[in-house]
């Protein structure tokens, strides 16, 4: 158990200039919280670590954070990171999370153009059903704004990710 504590804490120490980094901008509260620091500095061990040892419940894996609501694999999807998807993905992490725009991780790929990314959370179960259906409403989850993945994918002209979408 003392173990844990200071491998945590030592962990927490090399991610705090993330976790309180007033240039995030999509910060509400000047805080991010430590999962997601580990993601946004890819950081695979601190991942391993904070979700191992706390077994989830002082650094839950589906935390969201910000204005946004963002949540780590939120940002490890939108920003490319596939190995932290995988590792966030085994520890439990749900692909089928909104933001608080409503919008999933597989929404937030798609519009970022991370084909690999939008993949794996369509192979994790994120609307399986609308992905084989053929037809460019896929995943018919829409945002806020009333845009689904496929249509923000087309929106910025990211080709992989549409084809994925509409297979």
């Amino acid at each position: 158990m003392l173990e844990e504590q200071r491998e945590v804490g030592a962990v927490l120490a090399r991610l705090s200039h993330t976790m309180t980094n007033p240039s995030v901008p999509w910060l509400r509260d000047n805080r991010v919280p430590a999962v997601v620091a580990a993601v946004i500095d890819n950081d695979l061990p601190a991942i391993r670590v904070l979700l191992q040892f706390e077994n989830g419940s002082a650094y839950p894996v589906d935390e969201c954070f910000g204005i946004d609501g963002l949540n780590a694999l939120h940002v490890a999807a939108r920003d490319g990171c596939e190995i932290c998807m995988v590792i966030l993905l085994s520890f439990g992490a749900s692909a089928c999370v909104l933001n608080s725009r409503g919008r999933s991780a597989a929404w937030l790929a798609a519009g970022a153009g991370q084909a690999s990314c939008l993949l794996l959370l369509l192979d994790a179960g994120c609307d399986q059903e609308g992905r084989s259906s053929g037809v460019l409403k896929t995943m018919s989850l829409t945002d806020s704004e009333g845009r689904s993945p496929a249509l923000v994918a087309a929106t910025y002209g990211r080709t992989d990710c549409i084809r994925l979408l509409i297979e």
